[in-house]
């Protein structure tokens, strides 16, 4: 008789980390702990602390988005225990203060030391000072000391702005280190080992009637536009899974998903063991589901350190209609959103003992439209809105628009965008949904997302294929539950 080996509870507890001040070696205090629990349960979806089951991103994208806000990136964080920030691709960043002193006479010049991500940047594309893009002489994108060129507004005139990065690597120098009123506090044992951070000096003025003009916004909030955390690609033969100085960025999502479920939870990751997680076969298995992502789907964006790992998972697995579930053995199987025709046998009546079954949606429960907003790079990384995805056809037939939001932050580009969308729809309005109660013989299901059914009972069930939604196992009593969509492969297959 087929067995569960244990469903694997994902309960990683990130708790709150403390920016205090960047010291020899480190640059971030605090306490985090990663707790993994074991435990026999039945495949169910996902929970509010854990993951278990099925995680459909663009399902998650539908409902609740606990992560950082795409704006949030624009102006540092100032609070007493910031939390910690690692991204993933390209991303607008400012970070959160770590120092700041005034030096002189008034008006006096500013100096501040921002942290702004946990881990390497590999290429500072752009810099901002509030919403205004500068440039700066030598150019500081893979690091170093550099002086903000004025505006072709005039802004930041006279070489008064000066900025100098560290890109975080391990050890690095510290910055800052020009005045010695700054120096007697911000020591050269304050390297910041390992994150990515910045110092900005803000010179007085000759004229204090000129600070308008200099500084138009008042004193400058830094930013950064950064190429974010290199993760390791298991197809790449010269990269190395125990040697992160080979590993490049990537907007694979699935390969994101891999770094954080492996990375160390002092480094923002869930901490797994790689060997037990990802078995050769199960590793094959990811790297295929990699491969559709190239050139169709592409992930970017950013997370705090106590987010719940659940909510970073389904942000990334929302940028390419992925569909993580557990399989029979405690692993992951993954699927992304494109669509392969079932090769398993059928579920039959031989296999099924009860069932529900809903035909179509209620019309009041019914949505005909999606309102999907994505991180637009053009627009200085802030959320916008592509035109809304829309079901015609219902909206013709019910004289109603029933509208509901999709946020894809981790999106940047307005066609995935829409991609996303038409398949989010095609989900929330299928022709059949309901559950099937089958015997133990649906282990062999379990972990699959596409299933055909051919079921004599039901019109319309006799011979089409599912998408299963969630599971559930109940041993004792020899039963599998199945919940489920009936599948448009059509229109499924042309997005």
């Amino acid at each position: 008789m087929v067995e569960t080996v244990g469903t694997l509870l994902i309960a990683s507890t990130l708790g709150p980390g403390a920016i205090t001040g960047i010291g020899a070696g480190s640059a971030f205090t605090g306490f985090f702990t990663t707790p993994i629990v074991f435990g026999i349960t039945g495949v169910s979806a996902i929970g509010t602390a854990a993951l278990v089951g099925a995680s459909i991103g663009l399902n998650y994208a539908l409902s609740s988005t606990p992560t950082p806000k795409t704006e949030e990136g624009a102006q540092a964080l100032k609070q007493a225990i910031p939390s910690r920030v690692r991204g993933y691709w390209t991303n607008r960043l400012a970070g959160t203060y770590m120092f700041y002193a005034a030096e002189g006479p008034g008006p006096n010049t500013s100096y501040d030391v921002i942290a702004f991500h946990h881990g390497l940047v590999t290429e500072i594309s752009q810099i901002y000072l509030h919403d205004d893009l500068v440039t700066t002489t030598p150019s500081v994108a893979t690091g170093g000391f550099g002086t903000i060129n004025i505006t072709p507004e005039g802004y930041y005139a006279g070489s008064r702005v000066d900025i100098e990065v560290r890109m975080g690597t391990f050890p690095q120098a510290a910055v800052l280190q020009g005045s010695p009123a700054v120096t007697a506090q911000w020591t050269t044992a304050m390297r910041g080992d390992g994150v990515a951070h910045a110092a900005l000096r803000c010179a007085t003025l000759v004229e204090p009637a000129n600070h308008t003009e200099v500084y138009p916004r008042g004193k400058p909030e830094l930013s950064f536009v950064a190429k974010c955390s290199p993760v390791w690609d298991p197809r790449d033969p010269g990269q190395s899974p125990t040697n992160p100085a080979t590993w490049l960025p990537s907007p694979n999502p699935v390969l994101q998903l891999l770094d954080f479920l492996i990375r160390p939870g002092l480094e923002g990751g869930m901490g797994h063991d790689r060997a037990k997680l990802f078995p050769p076969a199960r590793l094959a298995q990811w790297m295929v589901e990699a491969t559709l992502c190239d050139g169709k789907y592409e992930s970017a964006g950013w997370y705090k350190f106590d987010n719940k790992p659940e909510d970073v998972v389904n942000k990334i697995l929302a940028t390419c209609d992925g569909y993580m579930v557990e399989d029979g053995e405690g692993g992951f199987a993954l699927a992304v959103g494109v669509y392969r025709e079932p090769t398993e046998p059928p579920i039959t009546d031989a296999h099924i003992v009860g069932w529900t079954i809903n035909h179509g949606i209620a019309d009041e429960q019914m949505v005909n439209q999606l309102d999907v907003s994505f991180t637009d790079p053009t627009q200085k990384y802030v959320s916008a809105q592509i035109d809304s995805v829309r079901d015609e056809a219902s909206i013709s037939l019910t004289g109603v628009v029933r509208a509901q939001p999709l946020d894809l932050s981790w999106v940047q580009d307005p066609g995935q965008a829409a991609i996303l969308g038409e398949r989010a729809l095609l989900r929330l309005n299928p022709a059949k949904s309901g559950s099937l109660v089958v015997t133990l013989a649906g282990f062999r299901w379990i972990g699959k997302r596409w299933v055909r059914l051919q079921f004599s009972a039901v019109n319309g069930l006799q011979n089409c294929v599912i998408e299963i939604q969630s599971s559930s196992v109940n041993i004792l009593a020899g039963r599998i539950t199945f919940n489920f969509n009936t599948v448009d492969t059509a229109a499924l297959a042309g997005l």
